[in-house]
């Protein structure tokens, strides 16, 4: 695959490899053209040649939405704000860049699976993207845990990829796309990265093994003008120095997740947060409630994590007590002749506590 692991970059690799795996043509062209009409072009900028043939329209219809995911990425990156920790940060070394491609086998880093997180491919690629910007390879967490930088970039940026307990097609049939960014800053305020991974699932047909995603990743890195003098002055030590290293405070990383429940309608967004906001409180789970507010039908939830768990197993947790909120009212439910469909949950947005 050359220097990517599970990426499929480029316009031409990335659509063949559409082309070439796909058990169901029509329908993977079908979900990509649908990304590709969010890019709006004039009429002389059509490539008439290539809408005519249904191949080269694939190719032509996956650059388009190739080049959605990436604004959107972008934008989404650059409209979060920089943690208060930040602002004495006077003109720090800022990098940033982007990274498009069919994602292969994306997957969802839980607390179980922390062990072999490196072993996934989608951390190595992401380790090697952060390395290719200039990130640190580690840093100090407010909760005093020395953590691998890319490992804390992928538990947030593919929460939302299947793991099991949440396997479930994302997205809708008038708009695939997904979106969630993360933000992660180090105690001492020397280093900042803001990332967004805007994304949809690519239908493989039902004899395909494996989930595919087209994504678009954008990064952005801000160091200290003084640790970027004190890394390259330790380049080539083995290890990882920090001035702040010392005996974790607790047993791993702290993570405040922010998670949209769509539920089928506003009555029953309301009803679900009140019951979920119940199931949590009395659940003994050591989950903690930041904000839980419905709107419209989406019930939006920030949840503080217990030490070690991550953005994935807050999805998993969330999924747990909605099943529990509708099996507590689904007698009561049918009897009235109504009964609320479980409704899809996914990760928006991740910081460390």
């Amino acid at each position: 695959m050359g220097f990517w692991d599970s990426l499929w970059e480029g316009i031409k690799d990335g659509a063949k490899f559409v082309l070439d795996t796909t058990g169901d043509i029509a329908e993977a062209a079908g979900t990509i053209a649908k990304v590709a009409g969010v890019f709006f072009v004039n009429e002389d900028e059509i490539n008439v040649i290539a809408q005519s043939d249904p191949v080269l329209k694939v190719f032509d219809d996956y650059e388009k939405a190739t080049t959605v995911l990436e604004k959107r990425a972008h934008s989404l990156c650059m409209q979060q704000p920089d943690p208060p920790g930040m602002v004495a940060m006077q003109n720090p070394v800022s990098t940033e860049g982007k990274l498009s491609g069919i994602w292969t086998n994306p997957v969802a880093v839980t607390e179980a699976g922390l062990n072999g997180a490196k072993n996934i491919d989608t951390y190595q690629d992401l380790s090697k993207f952060l390395t290719v910007l200039g990130a640190p390879s580690a840093i100090v967490t407010p909760d005093l845990q020395i953590c691998d930088t890319a490992e804390l970039v992928a538990q947030s940026l593919f929460a939302n990829a299947p793991n099991g307990a949440n396997s479930e097609k994302q997205g809708n049939d008038a708009d695939p796309v997904e979106a969630v960014s993360t933000a992660i800053q180090d105690r001492g305020g020397d280093n900042l990265i803001k990332a967004s991974h805007v994304y949809y699932e690519v239908p493989m047909g039902v004899s395909a093994p494996e989930t595919v995603w087209h994504g678009g990743l954008h990064v952005n890195v801000q160091r200290s003008r003084s640790d970027c003098e004190a890394y390259i002055a330790r380049r080539g030590e083995p290890t990882y120095l920090s001035e702040q290293h010392r005996t974790p405070a607790t047993t791993g990383v702290v993570w405040q997740v922010t998670l949209n429940i769509e539920w089928a309608d506003r009555v029953a967004a309301e009803d679900g947060a009140k019951k979920t906001r119940d199931l949590i409180i009395n659940s003994g789970s050591g989950y903690s409630i930041i904000a839980n507010t419905p709107t419209g039908k989406t019930q939006i939830i920030i949840l503080k994590a217990p030490a070690g768990k991550t953005p994935a197993d807050a999805r998993v947790f969330m999924t747990d007590i909605v099943r529990k909120a509708l099996a507590a009212e689904k007698k009561t439910s049918a009897a009235a002749g109504r009964e609320t469909a479980m409704p899809q949950i996914l990760v928006k947005s991740t910081v460390l506590a």
